[in-house]
């Protein structure tokens, strides 16, 4: 709907939401802890952003631009292809 990629994750980097899954089991989650922008989210406690463009930032794959931001129930990662 929103044209964007929405990812939820608790203090701890585990993914408690997602716009393009509602099966939170699924293996490749578990790699959004470790994406560049939702780890200098959880290292700063007043809250990061960075954007990554012409890389393969993402978990799933294509290329995008992507930010996270940390607050009190942790970090928001949005992600879109460039152009969209």
């Amino acid at each position: 709907v929103l044209g964007r990629h929405v990812t939820l994750l608790d203090p701890a980097g585990r993914v408690v939401g997602d716009s393009e899954t509602r099966d939170l089991t699924q293996g490749w989650l578990a790699r959004y802890a470790a994406l560049p922008e939702v780890a200098a989210a959880r290292a700063d406690a007043s809250g990061a952003y960075t954007t990554t463009f012409g890389g393969r930032s993402s978990a799933a794959g294509p290329l995008e631009l992507a930010g996270a931001a940390r607050g009190p129930a942790g970090v928001v990662r949005v992600a879109a292809e460039p152009g969209v």
